[in-house]
């Protein structure tokens, strides 16, 4: 497909994804934290970049910068919350496979899953907040519930978005390549035809 020739796109995203954490960091788009692009670029580049390695770091390095920007906390649990999202490129690369909307939407649950179980299994370990002990653990992952809405409506509409982006300029590569195509066709029969008329006439004189 065209966006695994093309390193445009993905860069895009990743400038649009460090603009978005910021900006809601901010309190200009006034959204929920875990109404966030990341997942989606994830999943993403693991299924369009060719290289592996850039595609796991891309998401990767998109969090980085604008963790500079915003602020590093418990590197503990900033490590789980960055697990997570390389587990999502390598959910991406399976993608590359099978790329098809129910593997895509599929992805992106178990994306939003991963990120939910592993990021709240580190704050109940880490943080805290919750005793060591299985009611402590439920408690944690029973509050975190709230803010799991916001991740799976978060990764839904930017896979939505990302994933329709690239199928929509695709076709419309596509259909630009079949244009480009035909008119050389033509040409190419409009110029048969004119020889083989100009031999004719040539021939009867």
């Amino acid at each position: 497909m065209r966006f695994k020739n093309n390193f445009f796109w993905p860069v895009f995203f990743v400038i649009l994804a460090i603009a978005w954490r910021c900006l809601r960091h901010f309190g200009v788009l006034g959204l929920p934290p875990n109404f966030s692009p990341i997942t989606a670029l994830a999943l993403f580049a693991g299924a369009y970049l060719p290289n592996r390695r850039l595609a796991i770091g891309l998401p990767l390095l998109a969090m980085l910068m604008s963790d500079f920007i915003i602020g590093f906390y418990d590197l503990k649990i900033l490590f789980a919350v960055y697990l997570s999202f390389a587990l999502s490129g390598f959910l991406g690369l399976r993608l590359r496979s099978r790329l098809s909307l129910g593997a895509v939407f599929g992805s992106s649950l178990a994306a939003s899953l991963i990120f939910y179980c592993l990021t709240n299994f580190a704050v109940w370990l880490w943080s805290g907040m919750y005793g060591h002990s299985f009611e402590g653990l439920i408690s944690c992952y029973t509050l975190a519930l709230p803010f799991f809405k916001w991740t799976l409506l978060g990764d839904l509409v930017f896979v939505s978005l990302f994933f329709g982006l690239s199928e929509i300029i695709n076709r419309v590569y596509s259909y630009k390549q079949k244009g480009i195509c035909a008119v050389n066709i033509y040409a190419s029969n409009s110029g048969r035809k004119s020889t083989r008329n100009y031999r004719g006439i040539k021939t009867q004189s």
